[in-house]
C-alpha cells in the first residue's frame, strides 16, 4: 500500500511538472512568434494597387529637381528616385489605368530655407514651370526632426503639377528601431528600417501626386491621404479613387466639368475638415473661367 502510494504521487509530481513544462514552452512559443509578429508589422504594411489590371489610357513624366542638401546626404541617389518611380506606377496603373512613362532627374540649388516648404515650393514653380503632362518633383534633404506629419514630410499645389518631396531616412527612427528590436540580428534590424523607409517613401510620393490631382485628406489611416503618415497605410480609400480618376479624365481630356460633377456628386464627410468645399469652389471658379 506504501508502495503504490509513493507511486501514486510521484505520479502527480511527474504530471505537475509535465504540465509546467507545457505552460513554459507555449509561453516561449508566444514570445517567439509575437517578436516575429512585431518585426513583420513594423516593417509597414505593403501598398497594394487595384485587384484587376486595366489597360493604360494616360500617361505622364515626373522631372526630378534633387537639391544640393540630398544629394550630399546620398551618394547614390538618381537610381533610387527612378526606383520611386517604377514602384508608383505598379500601384497607379492597375488602379487608375495611369503610368509614368520617363523619369528626368536633374541638380538644383534652392536659395530658400529649407525648413520651410512652402517657399520652396513657391521657388520650384518659379524654376520650372511645367509642360502638360508632367509633373515637377522638388526633392529636398530630411526632416530636421521626426515627424509623422505629411506637412512636414512633403507638400504639393492642390490641382497642379507640383509637389516637392523630403527624405524620409530618420536616425531617430533607426535608433528606436535598434532599441525595439534588440534580441534580433542587425541584418534583421536593418532589413525592419530598408522596408519602413521604402514604405514610407512610396506613401508620401502617391499622397502628394494625388493631391496634384486634387485628392483630399481622408480620416482613413490605411488611406495615404490621411494627414498623417501610417505604416498601415496601403491604399486609396474609394471617395478618393473615384477623385483621382475623375482629375486624370479631365486633366488628358481637358474637360474639368469631369471633375466637377464628382466632386459635386460625392459626399464632403467622407473628407476632413471643409477641404471638400475649398475644391469644389476652385473648380467652379475655373470652370467658370473656362466658359467666359
Amino acid at each position: 500500500m506504501r508502495t503504490s502510494s509513493y507511486l501514486r504521487r510521484v505520479g502527480c509530481w511527474l504530471s505537475l511538472l509535465s504540465l509546467g513544462a507545457c505552460v513554459y514552452d507555449h509561453r516561449i512559443t508566444q514570445a517567439i512568434m509575437d517578436r516575429r509578429r512585431r518585426a513583420r508589422e513594423a516593417q509597414g504594411a505593403r501598398i497594394v494597387a487595384a485587384p484587376s489590371a486595366r489597360p493604360v489610357r494616360y500617361t505622364g513624366r515626373v522631372r526630378f529637381y534633387v537639391s544640393d542638401e540630398y544629394r550630399a546626404q546620398h551618394t547614390q541617389w538618381r537610381q533610387p528616385l527612378e526606383d520611386l518611380v517604377d514602384a508608383a506606377s505598379s500601384i497607379v496603373g492597375p488602379t487608375f489605368a495611369f503610368r509614368f512613362s520617363s523619369v528626368e532627374v536633374r541638380e538644383w540649388s534652392p536659395r530658400c530655407a529649407q525648413a520651410e516648404l512652402t517657399p520652396c515650393l513657391r521657388e520650384l514653380v518659379q524654376h520650372d514651370a511645367g509642360e502638360a503632362g508632367v509633373w515637377i518633383v522638388g526633392v529636398l534633404g530630411d526632416t530636421p526632426r521626426y515627424t509623422a506629419s505629411f506637412e512636414q514630410l512633403g507638400i504639393a499645389r492642390l490641382m497642379s503639377s507640383h509637389a516637392l518631396l523630403r527624405d524620409v531616412s530618420d536616425l531617430a527612427e533607426r535608433d528606436a528601431i535598434e532599441q525595439a528590436f534588440a534580441s534580433h540580428t542587425p541584418s534583421d534590424r536593418a532589413e525592419i528600417y530598408t522596408r519602413r523607409k521604402r514604405h514610407k517613401r512610396l506613401a508620401v510620393f502617391l499622397h502628394e501626386w494625388a493631391h496634384t490631382l486634387g485628392g483630399l485628406h481622408s480620416s482613413d489611416t490605411q488611406d495615404l491621404l490621411n494627414p498623417s503618415y501610417d505604416d498601415r497605410m496601403s491604399n486609396f480609400g474609394d471617395a478618393n479613387a473615384g477623385l483621382i480618376e475623375a482629375s486624370l479624365q479631365s486633366r488628358f481630356a481637358g474637360d474639368d466639368k469631369v471633375l466637377l460633377t464628382y466632386v459635386e456628386s460625392v459626399d464632403a464627410a467622407r473628407f476632413v475638415g471643409r477641404e471638400h468645399a475649398g475644391l469644389l469652389a476652385q473648380l467652379r471658379a475655373s470652370t467658370s473661367r473656362a466658359s467666359a
